[in-house]
């Protein structure tokens, strides 16, 4: 049993007749993105920088090449002075480098420096959060079941809300960006 279980239990104490099941699914998903950004976090302190940069991190270490300021904004969808400051961090961090671009020379370009590059494989490449070390424990097949179901439901929960977007004003609360998985 995990530790939301009790939460399901409490639910169907109080309103036996209840569908938990989106209290169950979202709840759990919930649960383990909370525990892979403390990872993250835990990752960050350790380096020095904050979560942002440990986005812009990742999104490095899958770039074969090194990638334009510009191309790291849109793709983690924030501003351009948002990119700055973050490279800047990284850079004094000793992470990342500014190199001149080979067809430009008035423009940049940023990459991984070895440093940076070691302590991405190290720590997310293959991470040592027991979360991660939990999924490997699921055998191959279950992994690839669960991976394609995720899938699945984030796929048609995105689609209703395009579509709910177009129809409706939604509610608009803080929003926060958790590209940990996206970026």
């Amino acid at each position: 049993m995990d530790s939301f279980e009790r939460i399901i239990k409490a639910w169907k104490a109080i309103l036996p007749e209840l569908d938990t099941d989106y209290f169950a699914i979202a709840g759990r998903v919930h649960n383990l993105a909370r525990h892979w950004v403390e990872y993250l976090h835990w990752f960050a302190e350790q380096n020095g920088v904050g979560l942002g940069e440990v986005y812009v991190l990742m999104a490095l270490r899958r770039s074969p090449d090194p990638v334009r300021p510009t191309e790291l904004y849109r793709h983690l969808a924030i501003s351009s002075g948002t990119i700055t400051r973050r490279i800047d961090r990284l850079v004094a961090a000793g992470l990342v480098q500014r190199i001149l671009d080979d067809v430009d020379g008035r423009s940049v370009k940023v990459t991984l420096t070895p440093r940076g590059r070691a302590q991405v494989d190290e720590h997310l490449v293959t991470p040592r959060d027991p979360l991660l070390h939990a999924i490997d424990a699921l055998p191959k097949e279950r992994r690839e079941q669960l991976i394609d179901l995720l899938r699945e439901l984030l796929g048609e929960v995105e689609a209703r809300k395009r579509t709910t977007k177009a129809t409706t004003k939604m509610p608009r609360g803080r929003r926060k960006r958790t590209m940990f998985l996206a970026s």
